[in-house]
């Protein structure tokens, strides 16, 4: 995992779940393979505060005002539809989106 792709409070895989500090980005320059993303999967949507919307028995759409995760694809639509995989790509993208950190509620 690129160092690059992280900002601080982001969540990765190393060793164990854990949320990123100025340290570990530091070592993830260094050592980028210790790294992994977490895959997006309906328990992080649910711990951000996303409530799910059915479509008739598709896959449905994960909501969080204004933004909507197509579940089928994970995809992220806000004008335009873009695959969203991991934790911290959705954390970035709502960040840089607001402004504001994505938060859990548990």
């Amino acid at each position: 995992m690129k160092a690059t792709e992280l900002r601080i409070g982001n969540w990765v895989m190393y060793s164990s779940k854990i949320q990123v500090n100025e340290n570990k980005i530091r070592e993830c320059v260094d050592h980028p393979d210790r790294f992994a993303p977490i895959p997006l999967t309906e328990d992080w949507l649910k711990r951000f505060g996303f409530e799910y919307s059915d479509l008739n028995g598709d896959s449905g759409l994960w909501k969080i005002p204004p933004f909507q995760i197509y579940g089928k694809y994970n995809q992220f639509i806000y004008e335009y539809a873009l695959d969203v995989n991991y934790v911290h790509q959705l954390q970035n993208l709502y960040f840089a989106l607001t402004g504001q950190e994505l938060n859990q509620n548990n």
